[in-house]
């Protein structure tokens, strides 16, 4: 019997966009009988489409969940949420694949927010299973955690204090970045999280794990940490959140991510 996910959250309207038709038949039942509405289609065009389509009224898509490879194995998925982050849309973006956590860094630096494999532990492609869709309901459920977090929800992490490190200023109440007072777009909700602990701790700074800790029902591993700290680079400018050998007050040495002030200065963010 298949595990609920539910937790009383509200549903949601989700875009499914895969080209395998009894993926995308098994999926779509499964996601309605968890209460959400489901709009079908199997093209990136057909994607773009009814995103705009559901823009222009009063129930935008909330969630896109979307395989990666649509159609002759090309990687049409990631165009697709290329295109989307391009066009300053932010719905959260859930990644299906079949070739598993080889294609997450590449997937996250498109502008998807999570992956969910459909492989098999020997890396073969596999028909849905009851395993996986729990995998992704557990994702969506992730995503929904984030949006209550951001919505100022009492399980919050983060506290209602701003945190400033050099000319970046942290808004935890709404998860925005400021850079030298101009809100900095593009910084995802996983990001913020990460960016936000970082920040926090701007004289020790803080390792993988630690941020993986605080945020262990969020992010996945410190594979994650290291490709969201990595999105965070690329909108704020290279190697602003860098990797330093910090000795502590007893003497002892560890690798810890901090922020680089000198260089953020010399950013050109946003």
């Amino acid at each position: 019997m298949r595990t609920q996910m539910r937790h009383n959250d509200r549903t949601l309207r989700i875009l499914l966009v895969e080209d395998d038709a009894h993926h995308q038949a098994t999926l779509s039942s499964l996601l309605k009988q968890d209460g959400h509405e489901v709009i079908l289609t199997r093209t990136p065009n057909g994607a773009l489409t009814a995103i705009d389509r559901c823009a222009g009224g009063t129930d935008p898509i909330e969630l896109l969940v979307v395989d990666l490879n649509l159609g002759s194995g090309t990687s049409d998925g990631l165009g697709l949420i290329q295109t989307l982050r391009d066009k300053r849309h932010q719905m959260p973006i859930i990644v299906l694949t079949g070739h598993g956590r080889s294609e997450f860094e590449a997937s996250i630096r498109a502008g998807a927010n999570d992956l969910v494999s459909k492989s098999t532990d020997s890396g073969t492609r596999t028909a849905i299973s009851a395993d996986v869709y729990y995998e992704m309901a557990h994702r969506i459920a992730q995503q929904q955690l984030i949006v209550r977090r951001e919505q100022g929800g009492t399980d919050s992490p983060l506290g209602p204090v701003w945190v400033h490190a050099g000319a970046l200023s942290l808004d935890p109440n709404d998860s925005l970045v400021y850079f030298d007072g101009k809100l900095v777009e593009n910084i995802r909700p996983k990001e913020f999280c990460v960016l936000y602990h970082i920040a926090s701790k701007i004289n020790d700074g803080a390792s993988a794990k630690d941020i993986k800790r605080a945020y262990d029902d969020i992010i996945r591993s410190e594979d994650s940490v290291r490709a969201h700290i990595s999105a965070i680079n690329r909108v704020l400018g290279s190697k602003v959140i860098a990797r330093r050998l910090v000795f502590s007050k007893r003497g002892l040495a560890a690798y810890r991510y901090k922020i680089d002030v000198q260089r953020l200065s010399a950013s050109s963010a946003p």
